[in-house]
């Protein structure tokens, strides 16, 4: 199998082969990584003309090769089934696609990723020397009602929601960059730091993913039109991804904080996609999002 470098005249291709195949998220479509202005390329095998599987070779914020900042799901992505095909055989193939796609990047100095969490067969690269921990995600499958949805939260958290629904916060799923950015930046702030993006950084990506319905800034206001929390919403056509999120903690908004995030969750599944929080490996993060009852979800 021979595996070539994509020309940019083929990422239509790509993108509409990365939206079927299981591991395809919109972190590895060209249209995503060019908005949020990241240095990539990609690795592809193509059959009879077709693309059959490859590899985004994204550049972190390092220039090595790995993960950039608001692409949590990179790595290989491979054909779905076909139909009628036995698992086995599909198993088959699907290794000899990885074992091509390992042996491109085995002697590159960086190879840092984290895989999509479908991609689940990570041999081929153990083979080749790789090493892989694991890391957690939560996600909520969304093909039930909120009712049903709600059962799993954590008694005290939907108690403070359904508080939260009879008060006078409300939801704006319209909110414009400028104002999102700066209740963003004040999380960081109060943590000594800055957010990790720009201004004009945000209005870029919100100018290039919303006219598409990829990119949702939601927030909670109070009775008087003030911002209390935010919470950025990235779509592709199987889930809304976590992908920013800041409140006011000079005014004590954690509760409409935890009640916009629910929303958004409502949000998610009333556009008919699930909900992934990305993940977070410290623990203050991962228990606050563990109270939203998702499912503990492994990746690579």
């Amino acid at each position: 199998m021979i595996v070539n470098r994509l020309s940019v005249e083929s990422y239509e291709a790509w993108d509409s082969f990365v939206s079927r195949s299981p591991q395809g998220s919109i972190f590895s479509t060209a249209s995503y990584l060019t908005a949020n202005k990241r240095d990539f390329f990609v690795h592809a095998i193509e059959e009879g003309g077709e693309i059959v599987a490859g590899m985004v070779m994204a550049r972190d914020q390092l220039r090595g090769f790995g993960n950039p900042l608001f692409a949590n799901y990179l790595g290989p992505i491979l054909p779905p089934c076909p139909k009628g095909m036995k698992p086995q055989n599909h198993t088959r193939r699907c290794v000899k696609l990885l074992i091509a796609l390992a042996e491109t990047t085995k002697d590159v100095s960086t190879f840092d990723y984290t895989f999509h969490p479908e991609m689940r067969n990570w041999l081929p690269y153990y083979w080749q020397g790789f090493q892989c921990s694991v890391r957690y995600s939560y996600r909520i499958k969304t093909d039930v009602d909120m009712e049903q949805i709600s059962g799993y939260v954590q008694k005290k958290l939907l108690n403070l929601i359904r508080k939260s629904e009879k008060s006078d916060v409300t939801i704006d799923t319209e909110i414009v960059p400028a104002e999102f950015y700066k209740v963003g930046q004040q999380s960081f702030q109060r943590q000594g730091g800055s957010a990790p993006y720009s201004l004009e950084w945000l209005n870029s990506l919100h100018k290039s993913l919303a006219p598409r319905e990829q990119l949702t800034l939601l927030g909670a206001r109070n009775a008087n039109g003030e911002l209390l929390a935010v919470a950025g919403l990235l779509h592709d056509n199987r889930y809304s991804y976590f992908l920013l999120n800041g409140y006011d903690h000079n005014s004590n908004n954690s509760v409409a904080n935890s009640y916009l995030l629910w929303k958004a969750i409502e949000y998610s599944r009333d556009s008919k996609l699930n909900f992934d929080f990305e993940g977070s490996m410290l623990p203050g993060v991962e228990s606050f999002y563990r109270k939203f009852g998702g499912e503990l979800t492994p990746y690579y």
